[in-house]
């Protein structure tokens, strides 16, 4: 009861004024629960009792078909909203037309500590597939609820996921709140305390993934992430046996191709490709040009270290997707940390990687060294795009460089076209030093031509995040 009247009150301290707020009691069987609902008299508190015990799904929509409401916000009976929370989504429904916002959020301890703040990504389909990381706080336009049909009680412990998923593929305009709007509270019973406390909540969640990939007619194998709860791999199937070009090159005079040549044939599993030299000497743009026949061009480095087998069936099941333009791995210093898990942009330095230093084997932040995910970027040192993607944006723009392919994955955004990470092509791979000149000289052109997307920010990845 003292929750429950915590999170009444959190609604009740609300900034803006027009809410109301809907209860349902699955049929309690906590006689001081009861007795405290029933003892509520506020005009804009409704309140049912159910006869029966519904579940978490149908019990929810019973409370929805008692709201009025143009938009509907859901909390748990033991979490709390801060007080700005309807105010920031009032907010961006008027600036920006929004039909589905989420909130950054935090926890609440035991001993009442606000702690683990989680600072999302902006709108990010492929890791939504991998994992539910919106969750609170989550408001959405009554009329895609009930287009949708709301919760379904087949995926209940995971219902939450099912719905987003499903409100994701028909909201016009996704909306983040860069802002901690929502205190979930740790209690044994709840499962950012404990990932076992809803045993079905899992299985639910893989099958939810299975069920949104089959109605969006994509093909893959959905399996669970090792020692990660409530994570899911999704390996989608390729389409046919396509040709890939690996241009091999280097941006110093390097002895080191016939040896790289023989560790890509020994440690790649896929046989449909070719190998493509391009030396120091050699122009990018005449290879690319005169030489490759391949539907997709993987870009990789002479010195890099290819460790995962299957490294480009993980890069071709994202590049032959119609929405995805690049398509990039996870690399390793070799001290056995990560060299980058996803590149993000900043103004200074242009990018920067992401999880930089972890060791190896650590998920990173809420996972996310761990995990397939929409990026902004992603390391040139190995990479992979269409053919017909990389003629359409007129292949790299050789003025930069260093930073071509920042350049690059930023004007396929541009187009609107999604960049991929996934941290199933793995290799290593040592940062070289640079030509400080050439270097300067390509941040200051590439700053002149994206300076809208550095000041705005990363939206996959918040500044707050490493």
């Amino acid at each position: 009861v003292v929750w429950l009247n915590l999170a009444i009150e959190s609604v009740q301290n609300q900034w803006y004024k027009n809410w109301e707020l809907c209860i349902i009691d699955d049929c309690s069987f906590q006689v001081d629960t009861i007795d405290y609902l029933k003892n509520i008299k506020h005009s804009k508190i409704k309140i049912l009792f159910l006869e029966s015990n519904s579940g978490i799904s149908n019990a929810s929509n019973n409370a929805i078909e008692l709201a009025t409401g143009e938009y509907i916000a859901l909390l748990d009976n033991d979490d709390e909203l801060t007080s700005n929370a309807l105010y920031e989504i009032v907010k961006v429904i008027n600036e920006q037309s929004a039909d589905f916002i989420y909130s950054d959020e935090n926890s609440i301890s035991s001993d009442g500590r606000w702690i683990n703040p989680h600072y999302k990504s902006d709108f990010n389909p492929d890791l939504l597939l991998t994992h539910n990381y919106i969750t609170h706080l989550a408001c959405i336009k009554k009329e895609l609820f009930e287009q949708v049909k709301g919760f379904r009680s087949q995926y209940d412990g995971a219902q939450d996921h099912d719905l987003f998923l499903r409100i994701s593929e028909v909201a016009q305009q996704i909306v983040h709140i860069p802002k901690i709007l929502y205190h979930w509270r740790i209690i044994p019973s709840s499962t950012n305390s404990n990932p076992n406390a809803k045993p079905e909540a899992e299985s639910n969640g893989l099958k939810v993934v299975e069920d949104a990939l089959s109605r969006r007619n994509i093909e893959a194998q959905v399996s669970y992430m090792e020692n990660m709860p409530y994570f899911f791999q999704i390996q989608r199937s390729i389409i046919g046996d396509p040709l890939v070009s690996i241009v091999l090159y280097s941006n110093e005079f390097s002895n080191d191709w016939q040896k790289q040549i023989s560790a890509i044939k020994a440690q790649t599993i896929y046989s449909h490709y070719e190998i493509i030299e391009c030396s120091k000497q050699t122009s990018l743009k005449e290879v690319i040009d005169t030489e490759v026949s391949g539907e997709y061009l993987v870009f990789l480095d002479v010195s890099c270290k290819i460790i995962s087998q299957n490294w480009l069936e993980s890069l071709l099941q994202h590049a032959q997707r119609q929405e995805v333009a690049v398509v990039g791995g996870k690399s390793y210093l070799s001290n056995q940390t990560v060299q980058q898990a996803g590149m993000r942009l900043d103004m200074k330095s242009i990018a920067k990687p992401c999880h930089q230093y972890l060791p190896e084997d650590n998920p990173g932040y809420f996972n996310r060294a761990s995990v397939i995910q929409n990026v902004s970027i992603v390391q040139g040192e190995c990479m992979m795009v269409k053919q017909s993607i990389y003629q359409e944006l007129s292949g790299f723009n050789q003025d930069l460089l260093y930073l071509r392919t920042i350049d690059f994955c930023l004007r396929a955004r541009e187009k609107g076209y999604l960049n991929v990470f996934t941290p199933f092509c793995e290799y290593y791979y040592n940062t070289k030093s640079l030509d400080k000149k050439l270097l300067n000289q390509s941040v200051k052109n590439l700053q002149q031509r994206h300076i809208e997307a550095l000041n705005n920010g990363d939206p996959y990845y918040p500044s707050k995040i490493v």
